[in-house]
């Protein structure tokens, strides 16, 4: 799928996260590379967080992250 993409992604990636490993993102970012896509996805990789965080303060920077990227990208 990753050859297909046609508009920016945003993909974050909790290093801790014990549901999807680490190795299926930068798998997923190597097929972007290889089809000339990366450009067009934003990588954010979180240190010491699992795939849900109890810090409020990180899931409110996540979140103004997430924001931030769709009022970029959504107006076009």
């Amino acid at each position: 799928e990753a050859g297909s993409l046609s508009r920016p992604l945003l993909l974050v990636h909790r290093f801790a996260d014990d549901n999807v490993l680490v190795s299926h993102s930068t798998k997923f970012f190597d097929q972007l590379r290889i089809n000339k896509k990366s450009h067009l996805c934003e990588v954010h990789f979180l240190d010491n967080q699992s795939h849900v965080t109890p810090d409020k303060d990180s899931s409110k920077n996540i979140i103004i992250n997430e924001l931030d990227f769709f009022a970029q990208h959504l107006k076009r």
